[in-house]
C-alpha cells in the first residue's frame, strides 16, 4: 500500500496568461489548504507572494531569514523562499491562501499601508477577513475580473489593518457604534449605504446612532463615511491603471464633481494631482 497523502490543496488559478506588468495588482491564485499532523512540505515560496489565513492549526516554516511560527487566527504575508515547512502539534493546518504577483505595485501598496511590515498577528475578528477570502474566491470561481480583484485585495489590507495597528489612547467606543464602522468599512464602495442600514447592523435606531457618531467621534455618520470613502480613494490613487473615474465608483461616489471637490477639502489637492505628487515621490526614492 502507497503512503497516505498528508496534504491537500485545492487551486483555483487565474485563466489569464500573461503576467500582470508591475503597475497592476494581481491575484495569481487561491487556494484551500489543508495539511494533515505530520505533513512537512518544501523547498517552495519565493515565486509569488503568499497571503495566508491560518484557520486552524499551527505551522513552522524555515527559511535562511529564519524560523517562523504561524498560529490559527492570523494571517501572514511571505515573498521568501522556504526550506521546508511542516504541521505542528495534533491538528490539521487549515488555511485559505492568496498568491499574489509579488511586483512593484504589490511593494508600493504595503510599504504605504504596512510601513513596519504585514503584521503576523491574531485578529480580533477573523470572521471579518474570511468573509473577504470567501469573496475573492467567488470571484475567482466567476468573471475574475481584474478590477474587482484588485479592489478586494484593497478591502482585506484595510481590515488588516484596521484590526492589527495599535489604537490611539481615548474612550473605549460602545459596541453598537464599532458594529456600525464595521459595516461602514465592509461597504464603502456602496453607493446605497445610508443611515438606516449602518442602524440596523448596530442594533439600534437612527437618532440613537447619530448621538453615539456625535458624542464618540464628533461627526456624523455621513461625514465619518465620506471621510473613510477618501481615506481608501487616496490608498487607490497609488494604482496607476485605475482611471479617477474608477476609483471614485469603486469608493462609492457616484458624482465625480462630487468626488473631486471631497477629495479636495479632505486632502487638500485633487485626485489627479495628489497621484501625481505620489508618483514623483516615489520615484525619487
Amino acid at each position: 500500500m502507497g503512503q497516505k497523502q498528508l496534504w491537500r490543496e485545492n487551486f483555483i488559478l487565474h485563466r489569464g496568461t500573461q503576467e500582470p506588468d508591475g503597475n497592476a495588482l494581481a491575484v495569481h491564485s487561491f487556494l484551500d489548504s489543508v495539511w494533515l499532523p505530520g505533513a512537512a512540505i518544501g523547498p517552495g515560496g519565493g515565486v509569488y507572494a503568499v497571503c495566508s489565513l491560518v484557520l486552524e492549526g499551527r505551522e513552522l516554516c524555515f527559511a535562511d531569514c529564519g524560523e517562523f511560527i504561524f498560529h490559527a487566527g492570523s494571517i501572514y504575508l511571505q515573498n521568501f523562499a522556504y526550506r521546508s515547512a511542516r504541521v505542528l502539534g495534533d491538528r490539521p493546518l487549515r488555511r485559505k491562501v492568496l498568491l499574489l504577483h509579488d511586483n512593484r505595485m504589490l511593494k508600493i501598496l504595503l510599504d504605504a499601508m504596512f510601513p513596519d511590515g504585514f503584521p503576523a498577528a491574531p485578529l480580533p475578528r477573523l470572521d471579518r477577513v474570511e468573509a473577504v477570502f470567501d469573496r475573492i474566491k467567488e470571484e475567482m470561481l466567476s468573471e475574475q475580473d481584474d478590477g474587482r480583484l484588485a479592489g478586494l485585495l484593497m478591502t482585506l489590507f484595510h481590515e488588516v489593518r484596521r484590526q492589527t495597528r495599535p489604537r490611539a489612547a481615548g474612550p473605549t467606543l460602545p459596541e453598537p457604534l464599532r458594529r456600525a464602522l464595521e459595516e461602514m468599512d465592509q461597504h464603502l464602495d456602496d453607493p446605497r449605504l445610508d443611515r438606516k442600514q449602518l442602524a440596523e447592523a448596530a442594533g439600534v435606531g437612527v437618532r440613537t446612532l447619530c448621538r453615539l457618531f456625535e458624542r464618540y467621534l464628533h461627526k456624523s455618520p455621513i461625514r465619518c463615511l465620506i471621510a473613510r470613502r477618501l481615506e481608501r480613494a487616496q490608498a487607490l490613487l497609488s494604482m496607476p491603471t485605475l482611471s479617477i473615474k474608477e476609483i471614485a465608483e469603486r469608493c462609492g461616489f457616484t458624482n465625480a464633481d462630487f468626488f473631486t471637490r471631497s477629495f479636495r477639502k479632505h486632502c487638500g489637492a485633487t485626485p489627479r494631482v495628489f497621484r501625481q505628487e505620489r508618483k514623483g515621490a516615489s520615484a525619487s526614492r
